[in-house]
């Protein structure tokens, strides 16, 4: 009778359950569109398929919550909204194959204030299988929680007044997060945690408003954080934790009310190239308990202090970069950062405080060129960020 009044509510466009304790199961085939209502726990089989056609919107009223164990979700140009706070996750994902591709998520808040590593408390939680989420909104909910992924594309979206943190990557690998845009709202605290993650990309995402925009913990290496503008955040970049071998290239912090570039913890070769720090009320680029750690051709300027190293940082080569105009840089750390090649120097920037760091060159009509052209490592290179600008 449960699955009479639940594939005739499908095909009329409105799921109507009756109450029961125990969950819905889908059929193996099984197709939304319309309006669909849950109310209670809807089940994909193992080895089944739910497919959610563009135009549907989907509702999640008390005690509705999405599993799929073993099976597929393709859905694309479907909304997904809640109209109340659940204890649980609104999806479940197990060894599953998940498709979303031009959605809508809204309004899925958790019921409890915790941060999205309490798996209860993310609105999306997965664990093994494969993720593919393009184009899609997610506004006012809480976050996705990725555990032990073998692979994920999270490309194209836009994360906006996400509830504490937006991105949990654990234990995964071979994850592409690109080209998305994190809005911070007034209850995000952080934006993206990568925990034990490896070789994964981390590249031309914007992130804008005051929650840390990203943080490297535990064993996480082989990773490519690359061309991320950050404005205005809390923290920029902070790395805390045995992490190893990962690059760090042409990556912008502007105006971060803390630290720019926070590597309090990490573990061998680690490498910041080409990255810049602009306008920090903290440290442009702090150096803590690191082993061998590069840091080389970036900028750190008109902020309150360039580069400071920490007596536990083992073997650090700090080379080719700018430190200028930050507000309390002491004469003698900027003979030393100078006896060790790196330049003291305006960087003429095209223009920085709107956020344009393309650096000045006669051929662009400027009276002089940057120091930045041509002073890096290898000889010939640019310091600065690689192409040459971020614009806000």
């Amino acid at each position: 009778m449960k699955n009479f009044f639940y594939i005739a509510s499908v095909f009329f466009s409105v799921l109507m359950f009756p109450f029961k304790s125990e969950a819905a199961e889908l059929e193996r085939m099984t197709t939304w569109k319309g309006t669909v209502s849950i109310s209670e726990k809807i089940t994909v089989p193992s080895g089944g398929i739910l497919k959610i056609q563009p135009g549907t919107k989907v509702i999640f009223h008390e005690n509705g919550e999405m599993l799929c164990k073993n099976g597929t979700l393709d859905a694309e140009g479907a909304e997904f909204e809640a109209d109340y706070r659940s204890e649980k996750h609104f999806f479940n994902f197990k060894s599953s194959k998940v498709k979303f591709k031009d959605c809508v998520f809204r309004n899925m808040y958790p019921g409890k204030a915790h941060f999205s590593y309490n798996r209860n408390k993310s609105f999306f939680f997965m664990f093994y299988g494969s993720l593919t989420m393009t184009g899609c909104a997610i506004d006012k909910s809480s976050g996705i929680h990725l555990v032990w992924l073998g692979k994920a594309l999270i490309e194209d979206n836009s994360f906006s007044d996400i509830y504490q943190r937006a991105l949990t990557l654990q234990i995964c690998r071979n994850s592409v997060i690109c080209r998305n845009s994190f809005n911070a709202g007034k209850d995000t605290t952080e934006t993206i945690l990568l925990n034990c993650v490896e070789n994964s990309s981390i590249i031309m995402n914007r992130f804008q408003g005051k929650a840390i925009a990203l943080i490297i913990r535990g064993k996480s290496h082989h990773n490519n954080i690359i061309a991320n503008s950050i404005f205005m955040p809390s923290t920029g970049i902070h790395v805390d934790g045995p992490a190893w071998n990962n690059i760090f290239l042409s990556n912008l912090v502007y105006k971060p009310s803390s630290t720019a570039f926070n590597f309090k913890e990490s573990g061998k070769s680690n490498l910041i190239l080409n990255c810049v720090s602009w306008g920090s009320e903290g440290v442009g680029f702090s150096i803590g308990k690191t082993e061998g750690i590069i840091l080389r051709n970036s900028v750190s300027a008109n902020g309150k202090y360039g580069i400071v190293i920490s007596n536990n940082a083992q073997n650090p080569l700090v080379e080719y970069n700018l430190v200028w105009n930050n507000k309390y840089d002491k004469k003698g750390a900027l003979e030393l950062l100078k006896s060790s090649k790196n330049i003291v120097a305006d960087p003429l920037f095209a223009d920085p405080e709107n956020a344009n760091f393309r650096p000045r060159a006669k051929f662009m009509e400027y009276p002089d060129d940057s120091v930045l052209i041509g002073s890096g490592f290898p000889q010939g290179s640019n310091i600065g960020l690689y192409p040459g600008g971020f614009h806000k």
